[in-house]
């Protein structure tokens, strides 16, 4: 954009000028490292290394279509589904390509389905041909994999994008049988779906194994002190993402089923979770008493006299914009939504009552 488009097209989405030259410096920086990687790429058109670092100021631009591209330049293969996924799917997801991130996370899970299977053909020949340090290996690779952390992830992620993604969930009959599928957290004589994730409690998160790559990250100017840092935080961010994506599944299975006091305590557990990584989610008069008729009856006639004195303007923005207002913005807009759809339901239900 130019200048004086740019300031255009800002003064909608910013408050002041400080928050908007906050941005515009962001924008400027991040596009002068990709600009200056763009030309390295040119340059030397096979470098790996020009790729993986190109994908950092992508998903800073929410540039997703570019970095869908670089990453499948890359050409991953196999175990490479697991420990390489994270260079992209965040990118996909805050870029709105959907569609790209269901692929991807499909793949991931296409992966560690083989390898249970393969693995254990190994093993048996391993033993076979009286090969026991093979047997032992395998058996390590194995554990990695069914406790994968990369899996876990989109085994989480992926019932949201699967009512997205798949036709017949535009029925709201069938999107309640899939997450009644999804979000059951009781044991059963079968698994309900190879997909299906129970809730993990903290300890089981901090128990999995992180298996993604981060060798491969171009830190030349990084102490080992500083690598460990940058692992740590980047699991500790996929943990949040498995916590708040099961705890929101299960709020929408809840809702959907008007199950209110069980969907009433998961969505309290997930603004604490959102909210102990810093994202402010208010969320006034969402205090309801369900045991009383009245107080139910009140919060329904409270929630429609907003929303027929809401007479703001909507404005259309696109995905890059939005994200570009910051990450902590951008989430709490996500989940005031969720809470709105959970509020709008009860009034739904009392209705309907």
């Amino acid at each position: 954009l130019s200048s004086s488009r740019w300031r255009q097209e800002a003064t909608s989405v910013f408050h002041n000028e400080s928050e908007m030259a906050e941005a515009t410096s962001y924008l400027a920086t991040n596009a002068s490292w990709g600009v200056f990687l763009a030309a390295s790429l040119a340059a030397s058109p096979f470098s790996h290394a020009f790729k993986i670092e190109m994908l950092e100021p992508l998903r800073s631009l929410a540039v997703g279509k570019k970095s869908a591209d670089l990453f499948e330049s890359l050409g991953t293969r196999h175990v490479q589904a697991d420990s390489m996924s994270y260079l992209v799917v965040p990118t996909l997801l805050e870029s709105g390509m959907f569609q790209e991130a269901y692929r991807r996370y499909i793949t991931v899970c296409g992966f560690h389905r083989h390898a249970v299977r393969d693995t254990g053909d190994m093993i048996g020949r391993s033993f076979e041909h009286c090969n026991y340090a093979k047997c032992l290996e395998m058996k390590r690779f194995l554990s990695l994999c069914q406790t994968s952390l990369q899996l876990a992830v989109a085994r989480s992620e992926l019932p949201a994008l699967e009512l997205l993604e798949q036709p017949q969930y535009s029925d709201i009959d069938e999107a309640c049988k899939y997450l009644d599928k999804m979000c059951t957290d009781a044991d059963k004589d079968e698994t309900p779906n190879h997909l299906h994730l129970p809730l993990l409690s903290r300890e089981e998160l901090a128990a999995l194994s992180d298996n993604c790559d981060y060798g491969i990250l171009v830190q030349c100017d990084a102490s080992r002190e500083e690598e460990v840092m940058d692992a740590a935080a980047r699991r500790k961010d996929m943990e949040y993402r498995i916590r708040e994506a099961q705890l929101a599944t299960r709020v929408l299975s809840c809702t959907l089923n008007a199950e209110h006091r069980r969907a009433s305590e998961l969505l309290d557990d997930l603004v604490a979770c959102v909210s102990s990584r810093g994202v402010v989610i208010t969320m006034e008069g969402c205090a309801i008493d369900y045991s009383d008729g009245s107080a139910i009856d009140k919060a329904a006639v409270n929630l429609i006299e907003t929303l027929k004195s809401q007479q703001e303007q909507t404005q259309v923005m696109s995905s890059s914009q939005v994200v570009r207002m910051g990450p902590a913005v951008f989430e709490a807009c996500l989940y005031r939504c969720l809470i709105a759809c959970y509020r709008f339901s009860i009034a739904c239900q009392a209705t309907l009552e």
